[in-house]
């Protein structure tokens, strides 16, 4: 594990944008930054997409975690955390993988 960024909510004019970022280990901190709401998936989740990256911010398949990654959906992703609701910024903490 590695010390977690947090997800805080960003006022907009249509919804939730979510500003990922904080203490970290300086992990894969490319992912980190503004993350824009995008509506819902296929499943009805929300989503949010980075703005001005390639990388998203989506709930796992099963729904029991949240990740940031480079491609929307699935059971993987750079950053995981827990889901504890249906807001990313309640993840409690982020957890990196770091390819080793």
């Amino acid at each position: 594990p590695t010390t977690t960024p947090t997800a805080t909510l960003m006022p907009s004019s249509f919804a939730c944008n979510i500003n990922f970022g904080g203490t970290n280990d300086g992990y894969a901190t490319q992912y980190l930054g503004l993350y824009e709401h995008q509506g819902f998936d296929a499943n009805g989740v929300v989503y949010f997409k980075h703005a001005t990256m390639e990388f998203f911010m989506y709930r796992s398949d099963g729904g029991s975690w949240w990740y940031v990654g480079s491609t929307l959906g699935g059971s993987s992703g750079v950053w995981a955390g827990l889901r504890v609701t249906n807001s990313p910024t309640d993840v409690v903490m982020w957890e990196v993988w770091d390819n080793s």
